[in-house]
């Protein structure tokens, strides 16, 4: 199946555990392509390909459960916006597994991840583009053991390029 350019949201998961299985290719040019709030214990996977001209990959205030993100091509091209949100997610762990996480921002976030939980990306092909904004910050959030793999993130101007803080 396929999700494309809703009037909202791609895909709401919000509040339970229930386990949830996409495998549908999601494509928003206006707001977010996923968006995963308070789901605490259930896993939570995204097997398609996700594609965002909107405002990205939103994952907060989760509890637990293993959110997956494993289509093999992750294309965020978010401008001002930022392109990948992970916030408050103590006790949840957040993989994009497949590769192809390719993120592009003017004056917006590339990868931000705060305030808790494991995060990894893994594969090839994952790139980070910004111009102004920072391209990737980890604040206070685990880096897991399969680590953050980019080929690369590139920078230019702004104050920080990378944010890497326990």
């Amino acid at each position: 199946g396929t999700i494309s350019n809703p009037s909202g949201i791609g895909a709401v998961i919000s509040g339970g555990s229930v386990v949830v299985s996409c495998f549908a290719a999601i494509t928003d040019n206006s707001g977010l392509a996923v968006d995963i709030d308070n789901h605490d214990s259930g896993n939570v996977t995204f097997s398609g390909n996700i594609t965002s001209t909107g405002t990205g990959i939103r994952v907060q205030n989760c509890g637990g459960g293993t959110k997956l993100f494993s289509g093999s091509s992750k294309s965020l091209t978010t401008g001002a916006n930022t392109a990948v949100t992970l916030s408050s997610n103590t006790g949840a762990t957040i993989n994009f597994t497949g590769g192809g996480l390719a993120i592009t921002t003017t004056t917006g976030t590339g990868f931000n991840a705060t305030g808790g939980g494991t995060v990894t990306v893994q594969g090839t092909g994952n790139t980070i583009s910004s111009t102004t904004g920072t391209a990737l910050n980890v604040e206070s959030t685990t880096i897991g053991a399969s680590g953050l793999t980019f080929q690369s993130i590139s920078h230019n101007g702004g104050t920080n390029g990378i944010v890497l803080n326990s």
